[in-house]
């Protein structure tokens, strides 16, 4: 149990100040967008193909994914060194997978009520 007096708080906060500096977060920024830029324009070709041939649409979905996450998993191994701030770099990623399954999901959704749509 720690007990504070009153002569000695402003050192310890300035001891617990020094220890818990901010991180740098510009690399693992910057890295971050990279790899969420990659993800969205992966996605955005991969619709372009399934719409070509929606018959293979199963093997195309999965077949990106697994190029989309040896990516990631590539680019963080390897540049592991660089990214000082892991919860920024993260997040990053985390944003830009959220956006691409949402844009995957509204524009196959609308694509399949659209054909039902002229079917009917």
């Amino acid at each position: 149990m720690l007990v504070f007096t009153s002569n000695n708080n402003s050192n310890i906060f300035a001891e617990i100040f020094k220890k818990q500096q901010q991180k740098p977060m510009i690399n693992s920024l910057l890295l971050g967008v990279f790899v969420c830029a990659f993800l969205i324009i992966t996605q955005n070709i991969i619709l372009k193909i399934y719409k070509l041939f929606p018959t293979y649409g199963v093997g195309i979905v999965y077949g990106s994914l697994g190029v989309k996450l040896l990516f990631v998993c590539g680019v963080t191994i390897a540049l592991k060194s660089e990214i000082e701030n892991s919860s920024i770099y993260a997040i990053s990623i985390l944003l830009g997978v959220l956006y691409t399954n949402v844009k995957t999901v509204i524009d196959l959704h609308l694509k399949n009520e659209d054909t039902k749509k002229e079917t009917t």
